[in-house]
């Protein structure tokens, strides 16, 4: 009796073992809501990005790197006695099919974390001799970045106080429409008042010195 008891408690907990992945689910995780029968692997990927060109020293490290999204590889797998329809139509192939289609950004919990905003980038499922009746699933997720964004108003005033002072004149032609008239030069008015001014003056100290001034054009001062 004592040598069938073990035989029987064996038998009974090797049972249970092909139940257990069934029954029992290990920190509860989940892809998006559907539930692995069996997770066979899971690896997640956290990169940052990082320029190459040297960084002046006392810049802001976050104008020359940014953080990658994150990507998440899960080997899962179904068996026809568990989940019944394992078809792309209406099984749990169809499923994961249909949560890649939605675009719309999930939640994933592995036994170590939970990733937000994840999309499934890749699905691959195999199928062999050994596994006809089973649902092997390759699922690389991959994390989307959600940001926002503010609206800031700006003035358009200018900032050049000549600008403000001495605005351009504009005319309308009616034909090759708003043309911009330039004001006269006044710094050419001006210089040429002074040489006026200069060339009567040599005229009084010529006079005044009883040199009398040409009457024609063309006249020598001197003759």
């Amino acid at each position: 009796m004592a040598s069938v008891m073990p035989s029987v408690a064996g038998l009974a907990l090797g049972a249970a073992s092909r139940f257990i992945p069934a029954l029992f689910r290990p920190y509860g995780r989940s892809i998006g809501g559907i539930i692995a029968q069996v997770t066979i692997e899971e690896q997640a990927t956290d990169e940052l990005h990082i320029t190459d060109h040297p960084v002046e020293q006392g810049a802001p490290i976050a104008d020359h790197a940014f953080k990658v999204p994150t990507s998440l590889q899960i080997t899962a797998g179904w068996s026809s006695a568990w989940a019944g329809d394992l078809s792309a139509e209406s099984g749990v192939y169809g499923f994961l099919l249909s949560l890649q289609a939605m675009l719309i950004p999930f939640d994933v919990i592995t036994g170590k974390r939970i990733y937000s905003n994840m999309l499934i980038e890749r699905l691959v499922v195999t199928t062999d001799e050994k596994s006809e009746f089973s649902l092997m699933a390759q699922i690389g997720c991959r994390q989307v970045i959600i940001v926002g964004t503010q609206t800031v108003e700006v003035s358009t005033m200018s900032g050049n106080p000549q600008d403000q002072a001495n605005p351009s004149e504009t005319s309308t032609n009616a034909d090759n429409g708003p043309q911009t008239v330039d004001q006269p030069n006044q710094g050419s008015t001006q210089q040429t008042q002074e040489i006026a001014r200069t060339n009567d003056s040599f005229s009084g100290n010529l006079a005044t010195k009883g040199i009398e001034l040409p009457s024609s054009t063309g006249s020598n001062l001197l003759s």
